[in-house]
């Protein structure tokens, strides 16, 4: 939240696209875009390439530094101040989509986007997502807040939520 905020402030606009470089990436050849960025911390600069570059972020985070005459921490300081919430689950595929979908069914919310999984949206400044791993036998759960203690609130809601549906059996 916070870069759609810098970049909402700056007037720029962020686009949200599935889960790993290669989507970034071409999302970024087909709006041109300048950068591109992934939730790991993985940057992309278009302007070069449009693939993840460790020398090239670096570059620029030094080159940011020196024209604005500051440290890291106080330019850090700056941006608006996030809590978030990382966690795995392990479970199979099939069960990884019962999950999403009884996330989706739970409690009341502002919005659910399905772009990939469900990110599920609290209110205008807290969401939490679900989505199956594509690469392991899990789900993976991410939230999001402005409030740490509803973030709190409903990271142990939606856990236990998940750890139970895991848990239960379907009937075939």
């Amino acid at each position: 939240m916070a870069v759609s905020i810098v970049a909402n402030e700056a007037g720029s606009k962020v686009v949200h696209t599935k889960v790993g470089s290669v989507e970034v990436s071409r999302e970024m050849v087909h709006r041109k875009s300048s950068i591109g960025l992934e939730e790991n911390g993985g940057f992309m600069y278009g302007k070069l390439n449009e693939v993840r570059d460790g020398v090239m972020t670096t570059a620029l985070v030094l080159e940011m530094l020196a024209s604005e005459r500051g440290t890291f921490s106080n330019l850090i300081s700056t941006l608006p101040k996030m809590f978030q919430y990382k966690t795995k689950f392990r479970c199979d595929h099939d069960k990884a989509k019962e999950v999403v979908e009884a996330c989706m069914d739970h409690g009341t919310f502002r919005n659910v986007e399905t772009l990939d999984g469900a990110k599920i949206w609290l209110d205008d400044e807290t969401w939490l997502m679900v989505r199956p791993s594509g690469t392991e036998p899990l789900v993976r759960m991410y939230a999001e807040s402005t409030d740490e203690l509803l973030l709190d609130s409903k990271v142990r809601e939606y856990r236990s939520l998940i750890e139970s549906t895991i848990a239960s059996t379907k009937l075939r």
